[in-house]
């Protein structure tokens, strides 16, 4: 992962455009918030990936071609581009919106009322059947993923960074670059992906329990001091 003092100092692209980094978004992640010279912004995230994630934002491209959308459903976020930094760590460009708020950022503040939070979550399952729909597994659901509007009454999915269509043949080359990954973030990995398991578009909707019970406690099921452990309570325990 590159250091922060290093991100303003990178070239960024979006479909052409040079984007220049301003700030990062948040302290906890590497977003980070970009301006075109057109004074059009952008959200310019790294993916919290290890390995090689070139073959994941090259498939994602090929899905979006696949869907022939950008803003086909209210409640997806498609339009995006990618790229290599000349330092090998990759990164996702999405158009930005001020008045618009990731979904974990209310749910922390607990600024969301219940009859909120109810809209926000039926909107987010209407942009996940959408997606299904088209045969498209997310495979990174979670509040962190999901732009909220200004009314605080709908939400929409973004970051398809790590998204498979679920028919999607695999090169040789990709297979072996794929081989034994885990993606996702772990709090809201389902059991069969920690087992590595074919993954499906229940796999997305495992997700989406999570970050409904998160919308409603304040708190994910499981935690744990690694990644290992918080696998092994999702396979093994039931959330309290």
């Amino acid at each position: 992962m590159l250091e922060n003092k290093e991100i303003k100092d990178l070239e960024v692209y979006f479909k052409n455009k040079k984007v220049t980094l301003e700030k990062q978004l948040r302290e906890d992640r590497p977003n980070f918030i970009g301006r075109t010279n057109d004074d059009e912004e952008y959200i310019v995230k790294l993916p919290h990936f290890e390995g090689d994630t070139s073959v994941l934002l090259e498939r994602t491209t090929r899905l979006a071609l696949n869907m022939n959308i950008g803003s086909g459903h209210p409640n997806v976020l498609l339009d995006f581009d990618f790229g290599t930094f000349s330092k090998g760590c990759d990164y996702i460009v999405l158009p930005y919106e001020s008045d618009n708020i990731d979904l974990l950022h209310l749910i922390q503040k607990d600024q969301i009322s219940f009859a909120q939070a109810c809209k926000i979550f039926l909107s987010i399952c209407n942009g996940l059947e959408y997606i299904h729909q088209h045969e498209i597994v997310h495979r990174d659901i979670k509040p962190g993923n999901i732009l909220v509007k200004q009314s605080k009454e709908e939400g929409v999915i973004i970051d398809f960074g790590f998204a498979l269509l679920k028919n999607f043949n695999l090169s040789k080359e990709e297979r072996y670059k794929l081989e034994g990954i885990v993606v996702g973030t772990p709090s809201y990995i389902a059991p069969e992906s920690w087992m590595e398991i074919e993954y499906n578009q229940q796999t997305d909707i495992y997700s989406l329990g999570i970050t409904l019970y998160e919308l409603f406690t304040g708190k994910v099921p499981f935690t744990a001091s690694c990644n290992v452990d918080i696998g092994l309570k999702h396979i093994y325990e039931e959330p309290t």
